[in-house]
Parts: C-alpha cells; sequence; structure tokens
C-alpha cells in the first residue's frame, strides 16, 4: 500500500514538474510587413482640450514565428495631439515589442487637441519600424474650436443676460443649461450646440429662444458624439424644455437624437423649415401651447413625432411626419 501511495506521489510530482517547464521563446526580426485592420483611423470629430473616444488598430504577424517589433512611435513625436497606447503603455514612442506567431496586437489611438481655429484637421501617423520597411497608419481627425457649459453641484449654468451665439465656436454643454426668466438666447445661422449625454436646455418663464437658422447652414442640436452611426441613434441628451410664457421662434434647425426634441408648455411657438428626427420618446410635445409649423420633417421617434396635451391651438401647413 505504501508503495503504491509513493508511486503515486512520485507520478504526479513527475507531471507537475513537467507542467511548469517553460517553452523556450526567442523572437526574432520579422522578414515579412505587418498587416493592419485598417491604413487609416478617421477619428469622431472632436473638440477644442477634449478628449476623443478611443479607436483601436489590429497589428497582425504573419509569419510562422515570434517576431519583436523595433519600434512603434507617433510621427509627430511627444508635440502630437495624438496618443498610443501599446502593450498597456500610453506614450509616443515604443521600442521592441514582441508578437507570438499568427498572433495580434492592439494599438489604441485617442487624441485631446487644442484648437487655434474655428475648425481645422489634426492629422498624424502611427510608424512602425522593421527590417522588412517602414510602415504607417493614417490618424485623421477633425477637430472644433469650443466653448463649454459645464454644470455642477455647486456650479448651476445659466444665461442671465440677452446673448447672442454665432458658428464661431461649437457650443457643448454638459449638464443643463438654463435661460433665465425674461432673457432671450439668438443663435445664428451655422451655429451647432452639442450636449453631453443626460444634458439639455431649458427656458425660463417669459424667456424666448430664436434660431435664425439659414438653407445649408442651419442650426444643429444634438449630441456631442458626431461620429455619422450617432445621427441614427436616440437617447443621447435629453432635449429642450420651454417654461410657461416663454417664446419659440426657430427657423432653419436640425435637432435630433435625444429623448424629447422640444417641450413647450404653455408657450407659444413658430417653427419654420426645420428638420426633427430620431427622439426616443417624442419629437415636439405640445401642452397647452399656441404652436404654428411650417414646411417641418418629424420622423422616427420612439413614442410619438408629434403630441399634444392639454389643449391648444396647432396649426401644421406642409409639414411631414
Amino acid at each position: 500500500m505504501k508503495i503504491k501511495i509513493l508511486f503515486g506521489i512520485a507520478f504526479w510530482s513527475l507531471l507537475l514538474l513537467v507542467g511548469c517547464n517553460r517553452d523556450d521563446i526567442s523572437f526574432d526580426s520579422p522578414t515579412q510587413l505587418l498587416r493592419f485592420s485598417t491604413d487609416t483611423v478617421f477619428c469622431d470629430t472632436v473638440y477644442n482640450q477634449m478628449r476623443s473616444e478611443t479607436y483601436a488598430v489590429k497589428v497582425y504577424n504573419n509569419e510562422d514565428k515570434d517576431i519583436l517589433i523595433p519600434e512603434i512611435k507617433l510621427e509627430g513625436g511627444i508635440n502630437s495631439p495624438y496618443k498610443i497606447n501599446v502593450d498597456g503603455k500610453v506614450g509616443t514612442r515604443f521600442e521592441k515589442i514582441a508578437l507570438r506567431k499568427k498572433d495580434s496586437l492592439y494599438v489604441f489611438v485617442e487624441i485631446a487637441p487644442v484648437a487655434n481655429a474655428p475648425e481645422a484637421i489634426a492629422e498624424d501617423k502611427v510608424v512602425f519600424n522593421t527590417p522588412a520597411g517602414e510602415q504607417k497608419v493614417t490618424l485623421f481627425s477633425v477637430v472644433q474650436d469650443a466653448e463649454y457649459f459645464i454644470q455642477t453641484g455647486e456650479n448651476p449654468v445659466t444665461i442671465n443676460n440677452n446673448t447672442t451665439w454665432t458658428k464661431e465656436k461649437v457650443k457643448v454643454i454638459f449638464g443643463n443649461l438654463n435661460v433665465a426668466e425674461g432673457k432671450t438666447l439668438t443663435m445664428e445661422k451655422g451655429t451647432k450646440v452639442y450636449f453631453r449625454k443626460n444634458s439639455g436646455m431649458n427656458f425660463e418663464k417669459n424667456s424666448g429662444l430664436t434660431v435664425n437658422g439659414a438653407l445649408g447652414e442651419e442650426v444643429i442640436f444634438r449630441g456631442d458624439r458626431s461620429d455619422t452611426k450617432y445621427d441614427t441613434l436616440p437617447a443621447n441628451w435629453n432635449g429642450i424644455k420651454m417654461e410657461e410664457g416663454s417664446l419659440l421662434n426657430m427657423n432653419y434647425g436640425k435637432l435630433f437624437g435625444g429623448n424629447v426634441g422640444l417641450q413647450l408648455k404653455k408657450n407659444t411657438a413658430t417653427i419654420n423649415n426645420t428638420i426633427i428626427h430620431t427622439f426616443q420618446s417624442v419629437g415636439v410635445y405640445g401642452i397647452h401651447s399656441s404652436l404654428t409649423m411650417n414646411n417641418v420633417v418629424m420622423n422616427n421617434c420612439g413614442e410619438a413625432d408629434f403630441a399634444i396635451s392639454a389643449g391648444g391651438t396647432y396649426n401644421l401647413n406642409y409639414c411631414t411626419l
């Protein structure tokens, strides 16, 4: 019996020792070009000093051997607005990156630019240097100058004076932006208003919103994720609320991608030449209001494109629902 026990211990110990032996791994210089999931990374439109979402490039080793990539770097170096993450480390230059045979690794990319013009192009390249040759992946993004309105627990954001916005800077709203009682916010043609998730605008009693868009230079209200895939996704921001007695005049606006586009509560409103689409709940919600709409398109809203309650007066001319 003791012999059997000793034999069993010896057998399993031998298996354990064999299992613990590490494979001999050696990494050679690449003799073939690397393969990439893409040759160009088109980043979402980003705003001044605001970090973008993260993008990924997959790098493939097609060889039948483990390789060591001598260098991966940003061509723009430390002055680049981009940052890359290679093998869990963030920086602009990396050396001796191991890649197993028939395996792949991710290079993650993001940008946090500083804008020096209303709209500019940020471009750089990720450079892969190997004995097989130099390869590059292009990074490309549109950078827009922006003005931020950031609500915190201690800092409610309120416009307390009659104010005019222009297209010179994108307006990015974090939280709720309030327009004070009796004050009017005017938006000139080409103005862009972008909202973070769960953000919106509230117009207090007897305040006003005037939207002076033009054909081809519409005033845009949308979520701040401007990649085209978000053009058809709802619930990226809350919406615009007009409190009792406030006045809305909107011409050539585009509103999309939120929860409720316009909530009108005992208001007088005129909306012309405007597109309202892709809201989680309702495009336009009128509560005992006086509303005239001309040449307005409303579609792709979860519950209703246009809804009313508690009565009111509503005139819709040449509108599509």
